[in-house]
């Protein structure tokens, strides 16, 4: 009996779907591929800004330092992909933006001469864009 019911648990166990804790974030975080079209008509071009590091980013600069970043960004693969380039002080960094169909999101991955990675999910809330970035510095 005790095999039976141990048996037992284990398959209801394995059974259950399995989702993740921020299943509801998940799903307000999901774009359309029109908001993606707008997104990168949005973001093509070059930006510059005026950055104050407010911690010591490897490859970038240390905390307290000022430094100028440049960054351009251009639509490729007919409209599926976003390609930037951006620099700030002594580093450099590569980003790849696209839009995961299967995911409904908007994907952003950015690696770092300095050895940092970044993804990130991008969506519009009350007609703001909003980033969620999950990483790790070098």
């Amino acid at each position: 009996m005790k095999t039976w019911l141990t048996c037992f648990f284990c398959l209801a166990l394995i059974a259950t779907p399995a989702f993740p804790a921020d299943n509801e974030q998940m799903t307000s975080m999901q774009s359309t591929p029109e908001e993606f079209e707008e997104f990168s008509q949005v973001m093509q071009g070059r930006w510059i800004s005026e950055i104050i590091w407010i911690t010591d980013w490897p490859g970038f600069g240390k905390k307290g330092d000022s430094v100028t970043g440049y960054e351009e960004y251009q639509i490729g693969q007919g409209g599926k992909v976003i390609n930037g380039q951006g620099y700030a002080g002594p580093g450099s960094m590569t980003s790849l933006i696209y839009y995961d169909v299967g995911k409904k999101q908007i994907l952003d991955h950015q690696v770092s001469s300095g050895g940092n990675v970044w993804v990130m999910v991008i969506y519009k809330e009350n007609g703001e864009w909003n980033y969620k970035i999950t990483g790790s510095t070098g």
